[in-house]
């Protein structure tokens, strides 16, 4: 499953890059970068099962690409994107489900259900404890935070 976590980063990162609006300030590649390190981080000092660090890093790659297209429930074109990403890699689908189910957490309010959408929602939320947040408030209040 290791390769699908690569390839996922390799597909958003130039996703991203080719489709994220030039005014989208925050929820862009270093935010995504941010999510997925947080998962990790977060992940490897909780009780996962086989496999779930996966489930994460792949949420975490994908969860805000629905930003490209729209602002306001983002996280259903975020869930089609992945979603056909997933199924054009021959993952399985219950290994799917696992990541849009992460994804869907990550809505605001946030209200996860499980151990591993608590993850992604808390990865989610990482940049609150940056230092560099004190020097970017103007990037936070542009992108509506």
């Amino acid at each position: 499953m290791l390769e699908v976590v690569k390839r996922s980063e390799i597909f958003v990162r130039e996703f991203l890059t080719t489709n994220l609006p030039a005014n989208m300030h925050f929820h862009n590649i270093g935010h995504a970068e941010d999510v997925a390190y947080a998962v990790n981080q977060i992940g490897l000092s909780s009780p996962l099962h086989e496999g779930d660090l996966d489930v994460l890093a792949v949420s975490a790659w994908f969860h805000d690409t629905g930003y490209c297209f729209e602002y306001e429930g983002h996280e259903n074109s975020s869930v089609d994107i992945a979603d056909g990403f997933l199924n054009n890699e021959n993952c399985e689908r219950s290994f799917i489900e696992k990541v849009l189910n992460c994804i869907w957490s990550t809505r605001f309010p946030q209200k996860p259900e499980n151990l591993l959408e608590q993850i992604i929602c808390d990865a989610d939320l990482y940049h609150f404890s940056k230092k560099i947040i004190t020097i970017m408030p103007g990037v936070y209040g542009r992108n509506g935070l």
